[in-house]
């Protein structure tokens, strides 16, 4: 028989034993179920569950720690975030950012040049339902991060604005130049300009867009070009050691002749430039002096270098007419002083060569002692008086003051005679003083009154020397003291007495005025005596009766009524016996008026 031991344990069956070790009720062994599946397969639904429900709470709200632009929006929900972003960030595209153009500070509002940001697309970007356990992690642990915002470029406006840019940073180049004045030389350094590469500057702005709005971003580099002056720094330079700094560094010697002076910087400089070559001197500063300039300095300064010429003329000494010779003038020359200046100021003070030599040039009269004598004048050739009798002193002094004027004219042949430019305009200043003349009818006061004798008495010399009458006209009154017909009154803006010397010899015209009213107004015509002249004056005929009326402004001048008339005068004048003039003057007077002042 089987021991009991052998009964309580019989072989273990092929399988796995139960759960208690021991097989199952009946010899056969038990299979328990196994529960861990269950236990872990219900703990990960418990973790996605919690997992889920934790990114559905963050969903709508932005992680811890997230900034945009240094903004903190960590923590808040959308909308909170985005009246944050709006508030906070959107005004900084208002506000210019720096940007540097080669070197030169400027700046750029983002705004007006189409730079803009889109807070709501930014704040989307930020929240959201996400299973992703990082984003998930970031909303848990507050290790949010730094994020762009969302931003947008508008081309067009971006394009004008960098155009904006460059009408305020473009800059023409600065030529380099030397500069003069009395205190010596100033120097202009050259400098390129600069002109903005704009379409790379457009997209130099559109990459740094928008991070430069954030806190302490460096200027946005925008790319320039730099045109070259074309007279660099080197010619600058060159053109101050090798003339501007010798040459103002003391006084110009000039020797003219055999005189010699300095001239101080002072009177030098100013007349000194140094302006861009041209052609092969393109690029270059060439020293230059205004000859004629300087010519003026170094005169006022020795006004002794230069003697104008005088001319040969013909004067009265003795009663008798004389050739006072001519005289040669000297002058520094211009064309000559220039380059001996030039080449004297490149050298420095001290130094032999700082001399500017010049040869003193002859200036020839223009009429020369032998023309004066080929003029001929040598005898009278007419003479005519009138009487002052009559003449207040005013009248008595303006016709000295004319006689003193016409006496001396040389007339030469072919030129002449304008009485009206000899005298001048008659005025106190001009030595003249109120007499009376004619004017609208009747006798009025005016400054030069009683010239129309001088006039007269010049007009009967011109015509008694056969010389030809261009201009006269007689006075509207006819008046005792001149020839009648034969008399010419005179208005410097109207009415005027000339004539012209149509013969082959000068003729100088001499004339005195008696120093009272009982003297006479003398003329002399001198020359050679060339023409035989005749002349007659008819009788009176076409007689009128004057008036007489009163006045009573306080202007009045009485006069004594006279008859008007008219007269022919005639005049042949021969040389070499043939006609030369063959003139016939019609003149009529008006009757003088009688008038009474009341």
């Amino acid at each position: 028989m089987p021991s009991t031991d052998d009964a309580r344990t019989p072989e273990r069956p092929d399988g796995p034993p139960s759960a208690g070790g021991a097989p199952a009720s009946g010899g056969a062994p038990v299979r328990r179920r196994r529960r861990w599946p269950w236990v872990v397969g219900g703990a990960a639904v418990l973790v996605v569950a919690g997992y889920g429900t934790a990114a559905a709470v963050t969903a709508d709200r932005v992680a811890s720690g997230t900034t945009v632009q240094g903004v903190a929006v960590g923590g808040l929900y959308r909308d909170a975030a985005l009246e944050r972003l709006r508030t906070e960030l959107l005004p900084r595209a208002e506000e210019p950012v720096a940007v540097d153009v080669a070197g030169r500070d400027a700046e750029v509002v983002p705004a007006d040049a189409g730079l803009t940001l889109d807070p709501a697309a930014t704040v989307d970007g930020l929240v959201g339902f996400s299973l992703d356990p990082r984003l998930l992690w970031a909303q848990v642990s507050g290790e949010g991060e730094e994020v762009a915002p969302a931003a947008d470029v508008d081309e067009d406006a971006l394009a004008a604005a960098v155009t904006e840019l460059a009408g305020r940073v473009d800059a023409e180049p600065v030529e380099g130049a030397v500069t003069f004045d009395a205190e010596g030389y100033d120097v202009v350094d050259a400098r390129a300009g600069t002109t903005l590469q704009r379409e790379d500057a457009a997209a130099a702005l559109e990459d740094a867009w928008p991070e430069v709005l954030a806190p302490g971003a460096e200027p946005v580099a925008l790319a320039a070009d730099a045109p070259a002056p074309v007279v660099g720094q080197a010619a600058v330079d060159d053109v101050v050691a090798s003339f501007a700094a010798p040459a103002t560094a003391g006084p110009l010697p000039v020797r003219v002749g055999s005189a010699s002076t300095e001239l101080a910087v002072a009177a030098v400089a100013p007349t000194l430039s140094a302006p861009p070559g041209e052609g092969d001197a393109a690029g270059t500063l060439v020293p230059t002096v205004d000859a004629g300039a300087l010519r003026e300095a170094l005169l006022e300064d020795s006004p002794e270098l230069d003697a104008a010429p005088r001319d040969a003329t013909v004067e009265l000494s003795g009663g008798r007419p004389v050739v006072v010779p001519a005289v040669v003038g000297r002058s520094v020359d211009a064309d000559a002083l220039g380059p001996a200046a030039l080449a004297a100021l490149a050298r420095p003070p001290g130094d032999a060569a700082r001399v500017a030599e010049v040869p003193s040039a002859e200036v020839a009269p223009d009429r020369t002692t032998a023309d004066a004598r080929a003029l001929g004048v040598t005898e009278v050739i007419s003479e005519f008086s009138t009487p002052l009798r009559g003449s207040n002193a005013g009248r008595l002094q303006n016709v000295q003051a004319a006689a003193r004027s016409v006496d001396g004219t040389l007339v030469a042949p072919g030129e002449v005679f304008d009485l009206n430019d000899v005298l001048g305009r008659r005025t106190a200043a001009a030595g003249y003083a109120e007499a009376t003349i004619i004017s609208g009818g009747r006798y009025v006061e005016s400054y030069g009154g009683g010239v129309s004798q001088i006039s007269t008495t010049v007009y009967n010399g011109a015509f008694f020397a056969g010389l030809e009458i261009l201009t006269h006209q007689p006075h509207s009154f006819y008046i005792s003291r001149y020839p009648e017909g034969r008399e010419a009154t005179l208005d410097f803006d109207s009415i005027d007495m000339r004539f012209r010397n149509d013969t082959g010899t000068g003729v100088l015209v001499q004339m005195s005025a008696g120093s009272s009213a009982s003297g006479d107004v003398t003329v002399r015509f001198w020359g050679t005596d060339s023409s035989d002249v005749d002349t007659s004056t008819s009788a009176r005929r076409d007689i009128t009766q004057p008036e007489s009326r009163e006045l009573s402004s306080d202007d009045c001048i009485p006069s004594s009524a006279s008859e008007g008339f008219t007269v022919t005068v005639t005049r042949t004048v021969r040389r070499g016996g043939s006609v030369v003039h063959d003139d016939r003057d019609v003149v009529t007077y008006d009757p003088v008026p009688g008038i009474t002042c009341v």
